[in-house]
């Protein structure tokens, strides 16, 4: 799926955050073992892919994500405290939409993601989250994988068995 373009994205980010993908929980276990000191981006378990008909007779896929950017804080702090966490992680989930729609898998082929002028992307500060206590900001979008369009039937994804 989409899960290792995205982390290949994070990858590519300055500031070299780790990158988690999993449930709520497994992430929450993951968080406790992580060096946070370039901050962590998690990908949540990925939500149902909408399949949509386009004009041209192709297939869109459309991808919903929810992510976090996180940075290690302390236990007993205010969330204005926290404030300049939050925008240090909110220009680092901006850095990752910039990269994101910039995205190619291969070198000099077209971009791996179509970012849809006027969908609304939407973000909010996260405070006191996971074991660990960490803060930063969320960021929930719809991606659309840009491919071939049409219906080859001999195209098969790797690793796919069958007739």
């Amino acid at each position: 799926m989409i899960r290792n373009s995205i982390a290949a994205v994070v990858a590519q980010l300055e500031s070299a955050p780790k990158f988690l993908y999993g449930t709520a929980n497994e992430l929450n276990l993951l968080a406790d073992v992580q060096d946070w000191t370039n901050g962590v981006v998690m990908l949540y378990n990925l939500k149902p892919v909408t399949l949509e008909y386009t004009e041209s007779y192709s297939i869109e896929s459309r991808y919903s994500i929810y992510m976090e950017f996180l940075y290690l804080t302390q236990f007993d702090e205010y969330t204005s405290q926290n404030e300049d966490i939050c925008t240090k992680a909110y220009w680092l989930m901006k850095e990752f939409m910039i990269k994101l729609s910039q995205y190619r898998e291969v070198p000099d082929d077209h971009k791996f993601f179509d970012i849809k002028v006027g969908d609304k992307n939407t973000s909010v500060p996260v405070y006191n989250k996971l074991d660990v206590n960490s803060t930063g900001v969320n960021l929930s979008m719809t991606l659309s994988k840009m491919g071939a369009h049409g219906f080859d039937p001999n195209s098969r994804p790797p690793g796919y068995v069958g007739p």
